[in-house]
Order: C-alpha cells, then structure tokens, then sequence
C-alpha cells in the first residue's frame, strides 16, 4: 500500500517539489513532504485490520532498526501567474512549510527557467533546478542498481519516475492517509515506459496527454521532484535491503540497545482521522 504514517526516530526534513505545469493545466503543483530516519510505519484501517495496524522496522537480526524514509503529505495547487508571482507564491509556501532552498527541487523547464533564476537570485541559490530534456544524473537510485542513472535511462525526467517507482516498491515513500490521489493514482499507473535501445524512456508528456483527454501528469510530476529533492539534498543512496543504504551521516548506533522507538507528540495518532 502507499498510504500509511511513518514513526520517526528523529525530527524529519521538510522537502518540496514544484511542477510549474506550463505545458497547460490551469495550477503549479506544489508537493510537500517530510525525509527523516523512522522506525515503523502506521497503516491506516482496512478491512482485514479495523483498527489499522503498526509495523516496526526490524534488521535481518530481529532487532529495532531506522530506516530512510519520505512521507508525502500534501500537494497544493498553486495558481498561475507571471515570473515573479509564481515565485513569489513558490518562496512563501516553502517558507511556510520550513523549507529551506536546498531541499527544494523546481522544473525550469522552457519558461520555467526564468522563476528558477529568479528564486536563485532572491531566495537562495541551493535550489534544486530540473531541465525534463536534460540527461540522467551520475548518481545510482538504488545502491544495488547496475550502474548510474546516466546509463540506464535516457533523460532526467526517465529517472524521476523510475526512482519514484523505487523508492515505493521498496517501502522508503508513503502518502499520509489523508491525501486527495484521485488524481495521484491514475497518473502514476498510466504513463508507460520502453525501452528505447540500452535505456528505459518513460514515453513524452504530449503522448501520455493524448491518452488521457489532454490531461497532463502534474500531480505525478511534483511528487517525482519531491523524491528527487531528496535523492540530491540527502545524498542518501537507499538500498533495496535497507541495511545497504549509502549515506555521509551515522546515527546513533546505541539505537540497537534500545527496546523502544522514540515517540513524542508528533507521532501519535489518537487524533489521526483514518
């Protein structure tokens, strides 16, 4: 399942990511999020569970262990609007939501380039920019992939949606259980990919359109900056096995000695509507 409530073991990072949706559409898609080390997850109520369930994270040991982990909370419609209003719109709600410039992803694509100069210039100059036509990174999504994005996919916008892909097959990307997917879920499940000689495409944003009666996958494209975010401010490399994970920072390896996660107001859920 994709919805669900991590349990986090520290203070999580606000992330965002922005679709300017200049291609069409009437709104900017603004997705918001929270990156951090957890400890379990808590499911929302189903069926087969009624009162929802909880499930701690565990090593191949048995023993209570945090893993990597981005929560997807929101995603805001932001109206269109010239170059500096846009920005202008983008930097408050960042602002609001204690984000900071470098773990901020935007497309600047075509006219978008000119609200990502603009932000640079005015806001900070970590921002995260995204070019759709540009080439893959130089960096793996998973620590067990075969070899760098650059070589498996055949543009950036390829290897935003397969590492979003990742990143929820392998349980490091959940939606809070309150969020709106009516448009997320369709979006996500209906752009097709091939293989276009050695790499993986994910097929043109007009084709998927043309598809979809002229509908664009905006909601999708800013949860895949989102992850992407992520992927270049942390600097973590998540493995398939969580115990893989590449990263520059070490927590605190006494966690293991400890029988309980660390809980604090933030983390219950007698007030979570499920």
């Amino acid at each position: 399942t994709f919805k669900g409530e991590f349990i986090w073991y520290e203070n999580p990072k606000p992330v965002g990511g922005v679709d300017l949706a200049l291609e069409g559409g009437d709104a900017a898609r603004f997705a918001s999020g929270r990156w951090g080390l957890a400890t379990g997850i808590k499911y929302p109520s189903t069926l087969e569970h009624p009162n929802g369930r909880t499930v701690m994270f565990k090593n191949p040991k048995g023993r209570a262990y945090p893993r990597f982990a981005l929560q997807v909370d929101k995603i805001f419609l932001l109206p269109k609007g010239d170059t500096v209003a846009m920005k202008d719109s983008i930097v408050r709600l960042a602002r609001q939501l204690g984000i900071s410039p470098e773990w901020l992803a935007v497309d600047r694509t075509g006219n978008g380039q000119g609200v990502f100069d603009l932000m640079r210039f005015e806001w900070g100059i970590g921002v995260i920019g995204v070019n759709y036509s540009e080439g893959a990174s130089e960096t793996k999504i998973m620590v067990e992939d075969s070899d760098v994005a650059k070589a498996l996919f055949d543009r950036v916008q390829s290897e935003l949606y397969f590492a979003l892909r990742k990143f929820i097959e392998f349980g490091y990307c959940l939606a809070v259980p309150g969020l709106d997917t009516s448009e997320l879920y369709p979006q996500l499940t209906g752009r097709l990919f091939r293989a276009s000689g050695k790499f993986s495409k994910v097929e043109p944003k007009p084709d998927y359109k043309s598809r979809h009666q002229g509908k664009s996958p905006d909601d999708a494209d800013a949860v895949t900056l989102l992850v992407h975010a992520v992927r270049k401010a942390s600097g973590v490399i998540p493995g398939m096995s969580p115990e893989n994970s590449l990263t520059n920072d070490v927590w605190d390896e006494s966690f293991e000695d400890s029988n309980q996660p660390r809980i604090d107001v933030t983390n219950r859920f007698s007030e979570l509507d499920l």
